[in-house]
């Protein structure tokens, strides 16, 4: 498969396009047909500060996608369904295996790009909700990210 891989840190001049083994589904996870990424803030402030944890990595975080594995543990998942996932790397490629635990089913009718774009902002987003405690701030955070979501739906 082609994948997005980098072997040292560096500038966007660091990236290759190549072709990378096809990824291991495993027993409790999917692997997907990447039909859509989102290029995180983490996606390049990693790839230019880091090191990566070995060569030919594969990065990025975020893809949605059609599940064409399933792991053997996994309920809930069939092959051919839409799903968006979050993971630390491996999304940036033609097929991303990753957790079930963080893959969510696609709502009809959403295309992949935005699919895949939904899984880092709603984690940023509850993270920082969290963040602000009980206070007012808190509940017209919650507020606004229920009514995203509701509108997402």
């Amino acid at each position: 498969m082609k994948a997005a891989i980098y072997d040292k840190a560096g500038g966007p001049d660091v990236l290759r396009y190549a072709d990378v083994p096809d990824p291991v589904c495993a027993d409790d996870g999917l692997v997907i047909q990447v039909k859509a990424v989102s290029i995180e803030g983490g996606d390049t402030i990693n790839r230019a500060t880091q090191e990566p944890p070995h060569p030919a990595y594969v990065m990025g975080y975020a893809a949605a996608g059609e599940v064409v594995e399933v792991g053997r543990n996994v309920l809930g998942f069939s092959i051919g369904q839409p799903v968006t996932t979050m993971g630390m790397d491996g999304s940036h490629a033609e097929l991303r295996s990753v957790s079930a635990k963080t893959s969510w089913a696609v709502p009809d009718g959403l295309d992949y790009g935005a699919a895949a774009a939904i899984p880092i902002a709603f984690g940023t987003l509850t993270s920082a909700c969290t963040r602000l405690g009980g206070s007012g701030k808190a509940r017209r955070c919650s507020f606004r990210a229920a009514r995203a979501a509701w509108a997402l739906r």
